[in-house]
């Protein structure tokens, strides 16, 4: 990279996955933008389930929901 916003920015494109193309590692480090961009992909759907057991937990969501009705 040129300079450290290049590499930042890299960086920051490649881990959300957006990957513009406008900058590209040279050919020896390439492997590590796609490690980078799979692990941007694994940290958010993590985060996303954190998210959303930790807000079922507090609103108490689950409880007795997912009973279906006798008839």
């Amino acid at each position: 990279m040129p300079d450290l916003t290049s590499a930042f920015y890299f960086s920051a494109v490649t881990y959300t996955t957006t990957g513009y193309g406008d900058l590209v590692l040279p050919k020896e480090w390439r492997l590590v933008g796609g490690v980078e961009a799979l692990t941007g992909i694994l940290m958010c759907g993590l985060s996303t389930g954190l998210f959303f057991a930790v807000f079922t937990k507090v609103f108490g969501l689950n409880q007795g929901s997912a009973r279906l009705p006798e008839p």
